[in-house]
Order: structure tokens, then sequence, then C-alpha cells
């Protein structure tokens, strides 16, 4: 055998070791069938849920009015986990509106506001200040302008 070739590569294994896919998770067999394909699917989606259910993640829900008061446009929302928690961030600061600055580092406001807009279709309006100090340039201060009523927040206890 040459020197740096494997002996695997005439197998079409190219270097690879015999047990390459002993580390993933096994898939249910009847996945290709034309009549369970979509039954498997469901199934690998809900236990992916229920795991994630069951990590701790998903505690916080915000349900809300939006445009209370309003018959034509009045409507429920139930917003999960952080979107939720930044939705209520929003209602709390009101006129003065809220930046990432306000919060911990590493959390994602400029997205959750993302998802405010597109998936709940509330209006939040952005501007941009001009800020100082050792690193100066700008950042975004974001205000609901939607009007939103908090019916209630639901925070599960820690099992």
């Amino acid at each position: 055998m040459k020197k740096g070739v494997s002996k695997y590569r005439s197998e079409g294994m190219s270097g690879q070791s015999p047990n390459r896919t002993a580390h993933l998770p096994s898939i249910p067999e009847n996945l290709f069938s034309p009549n369970s394909k979509r039954t498997a699917m469901d199934s690998i989606a809900r236990d992916a849920a229920a795991r994630q259910i069951n990590s701790g993640k998903g505690k916080f829900q915000l349900t809300v009015l939006v445009h209370p008061g309003d018959p034509a446009h009045e409507r429920r929302a139930v917003v999960p986990g952080r979107v939720g928690w930044a939705l209520n961030e929003l209602v709390k600061a009101g006129q003065r509106g809220c930046s990432a600055s306000d919060f911990s580092a590493g959390l994602r406001l400029a997205h959750f506001v993302y998802l405010l807009r597109h998936e709940h279709q509330l209006l939040i309006e952005t501007e941009h200040e001009a800020h100082g100090g050792q690193f100066p340039g700008s950042h975004a201060v974001y205000r609901l302008r939607t009007p939103v009523h908090i019916l209630d927040d639901a925070r599960q206890a820690a099992a």
C-alpha cells in the first residue's frame, strides 16, 4: 500500500472509518415510505418540541390585547419566551423607549423587535441616537406605537 493512501479508499470510503455514522441518532425505518413520511417527520418534530419544553425553555408567556377598544382591529395575542419579555419591556418603557444598552449583554433586542413586527404585526418605531464614550457611534431606541394592553404574564414555577 502506498504511503498516505487509506486502506478504505478502495471501498469508496475516502479515508473515513467504517463506522462513520455510529454517532448519529437513529432514523425511523418507515421514514421514507410514501404513506408514513409525514407521520414520522411529525413525530420527530413533536419529540424536539417536547425536549425544548422539558429543558426549561419557554417558561415566560405574555398574553396581550392589541388595539384595545377598537372593535375593528382589536385582537388577542400570545407572545411566548424572550419575545414576550421584550414586548413587556417595550410596554413598560412607554414613550421613553428602550435600547439594547438598557439590558445585559447578549440579548438580541433587535431580533425580538423584528419578530414582534413581522410575526405579531406590531408597529415599533426605531430612532438612532448618537453616543460618545470610548467607542462613539449610534444605537437604536425602540418605541412601541401599537396600543397594547397586557392581560397576563404567565411564568411557570420552576420544577
